[in-house]
């Protein structure tokens, strides 16, 4: 085999090991935190794309014959990562905003949500987390959401804007099919509330919540923390004058 050849294949190969272990990391993020299903073809395609644009980058030379009967790859390139904005947006005067996360160290595993309240000025009203037991992540989402309206309406904060990254979730609960163990409450909960709004955001723009419940990980079944105004393990919120960046292929 030609020098040439043996330079591209090498690269090749060190793209296909990098690229496995950079996929099953994605991978991994995405069955966590945004709740979706195992998918052995988002693993292979990423793959099969590292390896696609070590093709066009690499030195070394292969025939286009050999490249495609031995990786099964195309010889184009991909299409450059897009970079998306996006905000945290202040509620209007007289409306809390509650950021919610929900999160484990599995799918099932022990979890726990964490929720941040804030009014029209930015200012915190409370910070609170709770430990839920052995759950899925995308119930964990959902508890997120709606215990935290329980707690709101405890507090007398009736017109609402509950927001969370799981697309999953908010989707549930703005259509009714939501687990069937939380519909009784649900429907507690819309008859007090004066107004509810929800709405989907990235990760990128939900960290404060999403701190809170990591903090919420050395928490029993049922134990919750809840802290008025700011606290100095939350390092870091959201500004509503900052923009915020995701990556998306």
């Amino acid at each position: 085999m030609a020098q040439g050849s043996n330079v591209l294949v090498r690269h090749m190969w060190e793209a296909a090991v990098v690229g496995g272990m950079v996929a099953l990391w994605f991978h991994r993020n995405k069955v966590h935190f945004e709740d979706e299903s195992n998918n052995f073809t988002f693993c292979t395609k990423y793959v099969k794309q590292q390896v696609n644009c070590v093709i066009h980058t690499s030195k070394g030379t292969a025939h286009d014959h050999f490249v495609r009967l031995a990786w099964g790859v195309e010889l184009k390139l991909r299409k450059a990562p897009q970079i998306k904005e996006c905000k945290w947006l202040l509620p209007e005067i007289d409306q809390v905003k509650v950021n919610v996360d929900g999160s484990s160290m599995g799918n099932p595993r022990p979890t726990r949500w964490g929720a941040t309240y804030r009014d029209h000025n930015g200012e915190f009203l409370l910070v609170s987390c709770k430990g839920l037991g052995v759950k899925t992540n995308y119930a964990a989402k959902c508890y997120a959401i709606l215990e935290n309206e329980e707690v709101a309406i405890e507090k007398g904060w009736l017109n609402l804007w509950l927001e969370s990254d799981s697309a999953a979730a908010i989707e549930a609960f703005s259509t009714g099919k939501i687990p069937w163990p939380l519909s009784k409450t649900w429907g507690w909960c819309k008859s007090k509330l004066q107004r509810c709004m929800l709405s989907h955001t990235w990760r990128e723009a939900n960290f404060a919540a999403d701190i809170a419940a990591k903090r919420g990980s050395s928490l029993d079944k049922d134990e919750v923390s809840v802290y008025v105004g700011i606290l100095p393990w939350l390092y870091k919120w959201e500004n509503p004058n900052e923009l915020y960046f995701r990556f998306v292929t």
